[in-house]
């Protein structure tokens, strides 16, 4: 029942926020580039909702191999790592908008 809402809820949000695209990504960064990406805390926290987030990203990157680094519920400090993807293509950085 909850994965229907989530999913409407990922395409409402993308809908919103980059339904025409993403500006700045489009002008950077070359179409077919790929990377390794990964995700940073901003700040001392808990972390949750890495399903979630991989959800999100999987929308613009379907072959993406997502690696968690922590699990939800661990607390880091402010610049560790809580997740890396590889590989990311232009289109996945679209999607960090979300995280």
């Amino acid at each position: 029942m909850y994965d229907s809402l989530i999913d409407r809820l990922i395409d409402l949000a993308i809908e919103e926020d980059i339904a025409t695209g993403d500006i700045t990504t489009n002008a950077i960064i070359p179409v077919h580039a790929k990377a390794v990406a990964e995700m940073k805390a901003k700040a001392d926290g808990v972390i949750s909702g890495l399903e979630i987030a991989k959800q999100v990203f999987e929308r613009f990157e379907k072959d993406i191999v997502w690696e968690p680094l922590v699990t939800d519920g661990t607390a880091v400090k402010k610049g560790i790592s809580s997740c890396a993807s590889k590989p990311a293509t232009a289109r996945y950085f679209v999607g960090s908008v979300y995280h």
